[in-house]
């Protein structure tokens, strides 16, 4: 997805600082985009706030305030979908 590409890109780049960190948001995204494969929509927009809850916290911290840009306009162009 859209959405993983970017968290990996960022990392490689050093937009997102933290290993850790990376593999929290990608594990978001995996049960993500397995509650969409189940059509689980309300489960997969919780899933979503609980991506772009981590995104906010680590903001400035571990995850460059551009990069937390990128992410968000990718999780809210999931949510327009939903």
């Amino acid at each position: 997805s859209r959405l993983r590409q970017d968290i990996e890109l960022s990392y490689k780049i050093g937009w997102i600082d933290n290993q850790g960190i990376k593999q929290s948001l990608i594990a978001k995204v995996d049960a993500l985009e397995k509650s969409l494969d189940k059509g689980q929509k309300n489960t997969a927009k919780n899933q979503l706030q609980a991506f772009l809850n981590e995104v906010k916290a680590q903001e400035g911290r571990h995850i460059a305030p551009g990069c937390a840009q990128i992410l968000y306009q990718d999780a809210q162009y999931i949510l327009d979908q939903l």
